[in-house]
């Protein structure tokens, strides 16, 4: 509950300033992909659409996913908690069969 509670957080966040959400999930979901189990269809039926898909001239498929989170820090001089909404990227690599290759996350700065 905490996790959906980010997530929409940092996708409110990602509206109000601008930012598409199609393509987004949270950075903890893609965390959870198994390499070497998970196949394209199970990671479309728990993530979405991607933000880009492509298949590879050996017949790979390539999803990216923009990802999303919230990181909380120290509490501040008013008792509260800071946090701070984080963007990156998930490149998910299938081999030709559909089982997840690898996992590649970015931070954007």
């Amino acid at each position: 509950m905490k996790r959906l509670a980010i997530l929409l957080a940092a996708i409110w966040l990602a509206a109000c300033t601008g930012q598409s959400t199609a393509g987004m999930v949270d950075k903890w979901k893609v965390d959870k992909l198994a390499v070497g189990q998970s196949t394209a269809s199970q990671v479309s039926s728990q993530l979405g659409p991607p933000m880009n898909s492509s298949t590879l001239a050996d017949g790979r498929q390539v999803m990216v996913y923009r990802t999303a989170w919230l990181e909380t820090g120290a509490t501040t001089f008013a008792g509260g908690t800071s946090s701070e909404s984080h963007y990156g990227t998930a490149t998910l690599t299938f081999d030709t069969s559909g089982v997840l290759q690898s996992v590649q996350q970015t931070r954007e700065p």
